[in-house]
């Protein structure tokens, strides 16, 4: 009895280290944030770059998004690869249907995480934001590199699609 107490203590309290960490992770990445555009006044629902990866042994990317109710059936993508790379095409592969996705810049921006920004149809990030398994892949000058998200995996960028699918539903809803 004296030593399983210990050891049933010792599972209990990694048990709620490990999910707290993954709580705590997602509570200390940037989340939604609805604003209003300078220009024209339209509201714009955005959620910064986070993790598109949900596995280490996948290519590390990044994933952001935002829409703006000037373009309201349009979602604009903001992928990212570590280190300095050009990124020249977005697809992703949803259950042997692949999206590809249009450029959105002219370029790609370089620093510690090189970006550039694509988009797609609203119907088709709605797709890909609730489907169980999507496979994105990141094309640059002579290579490519593939990772995954969805609702069945534990990929970061999945626990940020609810709350801003949510802000953009409302906001639709308004127009």
């Amino acid at each position: 009895m004296k030593f399983i107490l210990p050891c049933l203590l010792a599972s209990l309290i990694t048990i709620c280290i490990l999910t707290g960490c993954q709580s705590v992770n997602s509570a200390m990445t940037p989340g939604v944030r609805v604003t209003t555009d300078d220009f024209d006044g339209s509201k714009v629902i955005r959620q910064d770059p986070v993790s598109s990866s949900a596995s280490m042994t996948e290519e590390w990317h990044t994933l952001g998004f935002s829409w703006n109710a000037a373009t309201p059936n349009k979602v604009y993508l903001t992928v990212g690869v570590y280190g300095t790379q050009n990124i020249f095409g977005l697809a992703f592969n949803t259950g042997g249907r692949t999206i590809t996705a249009d450029t959105a810049s002219l370029t790609t921006e370089y620093g510690p995480w090189s970006t550039r920004r694509f988009a797609v149809d609203y119907n088709d990030f709605e797709s890909l934001a609730t489907a169980p398994m999507v496979k994105m892949k990141v094309s640059g000058a002579n290579t490519y590199g593939v990772s995954s998200f969805g609702t069945s995996t534990n990929a970061l960028v999945g626990k940020k699609f609810p709350a801003f699918l949510q802000q953009v539903r409302t906001a639709k809803g308004s127009q």
